[in-house]
């Protein structure tokens, strides 16, 4: 990550938990909505996870989904 991504050992470090935290934020939206949920990424511009939904119903439910303790609140967008 250092060599490729041009990080400090430090900031690539704070990416890896950054990604784990999202990994773990994901899950909660993919395990309450089954095939709905199209995929999950991590944008390490913003530090957050995104949750892509099939349609515009999931949308309030991946917004409702329980995030781990200790992280911050999903945040889920989409369009019908």
């Amino acid at each position: 990550m250092q060599r490729d991504l041009g990080l400090t050992h430090n900031q690539a470090l704070a990416r890896l938990a950054n990604e784990e935290t999202a990994s773990k934020i994901g899950a909660a939206p993919e395990k309450s909505l089954g095939q709905r949920v199209s995929g999950t990424s991590f944008n390490a511009a913003t530090g957050k996870a995104v949750v892509s939904v099939t349609d515009a119903v999931p949308v309030d439910q991946a917004r409702r989904s329980p995030s781990p303790a200790g992280a911050s609140t999903p945040r889920a967008t989409g369009s019908a």
